[in-house]
């Protein structure tokens, strides 16, 4: 192989980047390229600090999600709500590719009580909303879920906005409605 460009180095290092966070395969390098071949210590040094600020943006907003879900535990007991009751929760997240938007709710809406909707906002994004099977609810149930909404927006390139809980009643089948 011949000395790479400019455009190819970039898109190798972004690759790299994307098989390092997990995201694509080795295999999606290209032919004779592999992430054991040396490149250059600036190259070395900014995909490491892009990886880095990557991973400080996630956190952030992995810790603001938390700090949010912590809140919303304090407003439900504080309204009365009983750790151990049981109840539902709707999950909110806002994507502007639709093949991710409705991957993310066939993923989160594929599991038995789970409902999962797409549809379109004024600004062109798309809105998931994703309403769980009744929980328990407490604080580390509510901490444990909005951390797993996160995680799923992240693998499926959505924004998880916020959770809360709802009244929406689980859809029972018609011979459970005497139970």
């Amino acid at each position: 192989m011949g000395n790479p460009s400019t455009a190819q180095k970039e898109e190798v290092l972004k690759i790299a980047a994307e098989v390092v966070a997990g995201k694509r395969d080795s295999a999606d390098l290209p032919h004779g390229i592999t992430l054991g071949e040396p490149i250059s210590g600036e190259d070395a040094k900014r995909l490491l600090l892009q990886e880095i600020e990557d991973q400080e943006k996630a956190d952030e907003k992995r810790a603001a999600h938390l700090r949010a879900a912590e809140a919303l535990w304090s407003k439900m007991a504080a309204d009365g709500v009983q750790e151990g009751s049981r109840g539902r929760f709707e999950a909110f997240f806002v994507s502007s590719d639709r093949a991710s938007a409705t991957s993310l709710a066939a993923e989160l809406g594929g599991d038995e009580d789970w409902e999962a909707k797409v549809s379109e906002e004024n600004a062109g994004q798309l809105q998931i909303k994703v309403i769980t099977r009744p929980l328990v609810r407490g604080l580390e149930v509510v901490v444990e879920l909005a951390n797993q909404m996160d995680i799923h927006a992240r693998e499926f390139g959505c924004e998880f906005v916020c959770i809360q809980p709802t009244s929406t009643k689980a859809r029972r089948p018609w011979w459970r409605f005497w139970s």
